[in-house]
């Protein structure tokens, strides 16, 4: 998002911080897609997104109002916003009980791995960093084929990526929201991109469906 954009948010944020019910429509309007497209990725579930989207915007309103929590008009506010997000979906996946799934540290033998690559590529899904072809297939993906890509990819691994790219959380963030220690959590994330390329190879390597 642009530096403009970025302070429209922001300023928008501020106004409806202190009651501006108009310039709370219209950061619904700049953002509930970014919010809706999170909490798909999260949840794996087109129903169950527009219902998160709602609730996530209603607490977000609460927060304007220091009804439930508050909000620091200093603060980013997307990166806030997607972290308000990202917290509701992984509450709403404990609920389903997936903790066993979705929130087990992984196996200690490949947390010095891990740790030693959590930075390689951390940026962006769109990053022009990355280090090495593999990971420059997953940096020059379309947003469609990762979005697939996701999909395919087991929770365990799709829902820290998520909080990673999409809702812009840092490792001990997400440690805190999952649970678990940061070095699992940097774990789960070096192999859930393994897992993304796998995903995405398989994606350009699919026949194109032939017309009738």
């Amino acid at each position: 998002m642009s530096s403009m954009a970025e302070d429209t948010l922001q300023s928008l944020a501020q106004k409806a911080a202190r009651g501006d019910q108009g310039a709370f429509s219209d950061l619904y309007g700049l953002t509930a897609r970014r919010v809706y497209g999170l909490c798909r990725h999260m949840l794996a579930s087109r129903e169950a997104a527009e219902d998160a989207t709602s609730e996530v915007f209603l607490k977000v309103h609460r927060a304007f109002q220091g009804v439930a929590g508050s909000y620091n008009p200093e603060q980013r506010f997307l990166p806030w916003l997607l972290s308000v997000a990202g917290n509701y979906c992984v509450d709403q996946l404990r609920r389903r009980g997936l903790e066993s799934r979705i929130f087990a540290a992984p196996k200690a033998e490949d947390d010095a791995e891990a740790n030693f690559f959590q930075e390689s590529w951390s940026e962006s899904w769109t990053s022009q960093t990355a280090p090495n072809i593999a990971d420059r297939m997953v940096a020059e993906a379309g947003r469609d084929d990762v979005r697939k890509a996701l999909a395919g990819l087991p929770d365990q691994y799709r829902i820290p990526l998520v909080l990673r790219y999409d809702s812009e959380l840092s490792y001990d963030e997400i440690a805190a929201t999952m649970g678990l220690k940061r070095n699992h959590v940097a774990t789960l994330i070096f192999r859930g991109k393994k897992e993304l390329r796998s995903e995405l190879k398989k994606i350009r390597t699919r026949p194109e469906p032939r017309g009738f």
